[in-house]
C-alpha cells in the first residue's frame, strides 16, 4: 500500500515532482516507485516506501508548502 502526501496550493508543481523523484531515488541507495495524481483540491504524491514519503514531507515542511499525510 503506498504512502500518500497530499499537497495544496503549490506554486511550482514541476519542482515538487522533481523533489518527489529525488526523495524516491536517494533512499537506501536505490530507486523506489512514486507517482502523483492531480485532484481538484491539490496534488497527491504516492510513494512505495515510508522513507521516501518522509523525505518529501520534510521538504514540504522546510519550504512552507501545505501538506497532509493520508
Amino acid at each position: 500500500m503506498p504512502y500518500v502526501v497530499f499537497v495544496q496550493g503549490a506554486d511550482d508543481l514541476e519542482d515538487l515532482r522533481n523533489m518527489a523523484y529525488a526523495a524516491a531515488n536517494k533512499i537506501r541507495g536505490g530507486s523506489t516507485e512514486h507517482w502523483d495524481v492531480e485532484r481538484p483540491s491539490g496534488t497527491a504524491f504516492y510513494f512505495m516506501t515510508w522513507e521516501a514519503a518522509f523525505a518529501f514531507t520534510a521538504h514540504c515542511a522546510r519550504t512552507g508548502i501545505r501538506y497532509l499525510n493520508e
